[in-house]
C-alpha cells in the first residue's frame, strides 16, 4: 500500500471535509503510476487532517479568568490574586521592587516622571541661598 498526498478543499468521494483548506491523503492498492492509481485502485480511505494551527484565535476566545487585579500602592493591573503580591512594584513589601536588569522600568518611575511638587522648587531655592524669613525692604532710589 502506498500514500500519495494533495492539496484540496473540495469534497472528495462524498465525505464532508472540514472548512479548513485540509491535507488529504489517499491510500492506494498499488505503487502503480500516478495515472493508475486514480482510475482502478482507489480504496475508500480518505484521511482528513487539519492543517490549522489551534494556539490562535480559538484559544483566546478561552481566556476569561483574571490573575492579576488593580494594585493599591502602584495602580497597575499588576496584583496577582492568589499570591497577594504586585509583580510591577512589590506591594505589600515595604521596598519599591526594583531591579537593575530592567532598566527600562526603573526609567519609568524615576524622580522626574511625576508631580515633583516639593523638589520642582529646590534648584530655584538653591540658587538664592534657601532664604528664610520677611523679605529685604526696598530703599527708594533718588
Amino acid at each position: 500500500m502506498g500514500n500519495r498526498s494533495c492539496w484540496t478543499s473540495q469534497v472528495l468521494m462524498s465525505e464532508q471535509p472540514p472548512i479548513n483548506l485540509v491535507k488529504v491523503t489517499l491510500v492506494y492498492s498499488n505503487l502503480g503510476p500516478l495515472s493508475d492509481a486514480w482510475n482502478s485502485s482507489v480504496t475508500s480511505r480518505v484521511q482528513y487532517t487539519n492543517t490549522r494551527s489551534i494556539e490562535g484565535t480559538p484559544s483566546l476566545g478561552k481566556r476569561h479568568n483574571k490573575s492579576h487585579t488593580l494594585c493599591n500602592r502602584c495602580g497597575r493591573r499588576s496584583f496577582h490574586v492568589q499570591k497577594k503580591t504586585c509583580s510591577s512594584c512589590g506591594y505589600p513589601a515595604a521596598k519599591l521592587r526594583s531591579h537593575n536588569w530592567a532598566l527600562k522600568a526603573k526609567r519609568r518611575r524615576t524622580t522626574g516622571t511625576g508631580r515633583m511638587a516639593y523638589l520642582k522648587h529646590v534648584s530655584r531655592r538653591f540658587k538664592n541661598g534657601f532664604q528664610t524669613g520677611v523679605a529685604k525692604p526696598q530703599t527708594a532710589e533718588n
